[in-house]
């Protein structure tokens, strides 16, 4: 009998950024994605708000969104600032990217349930995504950079001024040399206060 428990605290502890440079040519398939964006239905979240939000690009609109993407960081950044390597990282990443999943967090109307307790849910159902990622033998990588936190990439989306882009998750297929082991620079007893 498989014990859950240890199933689940490996994947924990296995799961590895991967990122899409790391990846080789391939396509996950959309059953394995709506399985992956299923987990993340399942976070916890307060009031129901349910505010996790994703738009998915793939095929010729992955490449499409990645050059919208890059253009946009060229045309709002000054040219002293400006980095060629930056935008073509941009655009370079859709190559080996089966999906670019775009995570924003939906502003609920009850204003009892504080911003941040709807950002923490919108994490815990990325998260949910990493590993299940993880468990499928995918790669996962979220990023930030970019125009992720500016109102031209919200509005690009197709959302509300309360609402916020929270980063990309690149999904491919890894290259299982590339895999690196973990690390953390310190056990988890220099990070926890016991009491009692």
């Amino acid at each position: 009998m498989i014990d859950k428990a240890t199933v689940v605290i490996d994947n924990i502890h296995h799961r590895r950024t991967i990122k899409p440079e790391q990846c080789i040519t391939g396509t996950i398939s959309d059953a394995d994605i709506w399985r992956i964006l299923e987990c993340a239905n399942w976070a916890p979240t307060h009031g129901y708000t349910e505010p996790w939000r994703f738009v998915v690009f793939t095929g010729d609109a992955k490449h499409k969104f990645a050059k919208d993407h890059a253009d946009m960081y060229k045309a709002s950044t000054a040219e002293d600032k400006f980095k060629q390597v930056s935008y073509d990282k941009l655009i370079n990443r859709a190559q080996t990217t089966s999906h670019i999943i775009a995570i924003i967090n939906k502003r609920g109307a009850n204003p009892k349930i504080p911003e941040i307790e709807e950002l923490q849910s919108t994490a815990m159902a990325v998260q949910n995504m990493q590993l299940a990622a993880s468990a499928l033998g995918f790669a996962a990588y979220i990023h930030s950079g970019g125009m992720t936190f500016s109102d031209e990439m919200r509005q690009y989306l197709g959302f509300e001024e309360a609402d916020k882009v929270l980063g990309f998750l690149y999904l491919g297929i890894p290259n299982e040399d590339e895999k690196a082991p973990g690390r953390r620079i310190s056990k988890i007893e220099k990070k926890v206060v016991w009491k009692g």
